[in-house]
């Protein structure tokens, strides 16, 4: 299954909210090719943000309440043209985070693919709780 977006012209992103486990670690990995993915005047938001010449995966982590959430783990940004790289993070999830957001993106002209997306739990536990968390999917295609 492929799904292709182009949506606007500025800066292009799948996203899913996915709910976790707090005190558990995660590891979310992809891969992520790229094909001409270059700088796009038009795409650059100014000092602070992205370049506006790369494709990538983004986490966030989501607390509800009163606390800001902690910063989640960076993933490489890609450009140009590439061959399938994995791209992987292992990360705590801290107290108070329900869900995390993966945004899998483009900010530049290009395309990107994406596949094999998974967020899976791992067997390092801090304190013991219920439920696991294992979920993959499959390609994404960002054309612009």
């Amino acid at each position: 299954a492929a799904l292709l977006l182009a949506l606007s012209p500025v800066h292009i992103a799948w996203s899913q909210v996915v709910k976790v486990n707090q005190y558990r670690w995660y590891t979310l990995s992809a891969y992520v090719m790229t094909k001409n993915v270059r700088y796009c005047p038009e795409c650059n938001f100014g000092v602070g943000t992205d370049p506006a010449n790369s494709a990538y995966v983004a986490l966030t982590f989501v607390r509800p309440g009163p606390w800001a959430a902690p910063k989640a783990p960076d993933f490489p940004h890609h450009s140009g043209t590439t061959g399938w790289i994995h791209d992987s993070q292992t990360f705590y999830v801290p107290q108070g985070v329900k869900f995390l957001v993966i945004n899998l993106e483009l900010v530049g002209k290009g395309t990107v693919y994406f596949d094999n997306i998974s967020l899976l739990e791992t067997p390092r536990r801090l304190p013991p709780g219920d439920g696991s968390g294992n979920y993959t999917y499959h390609l994404v295609r960002i054309v612009k």
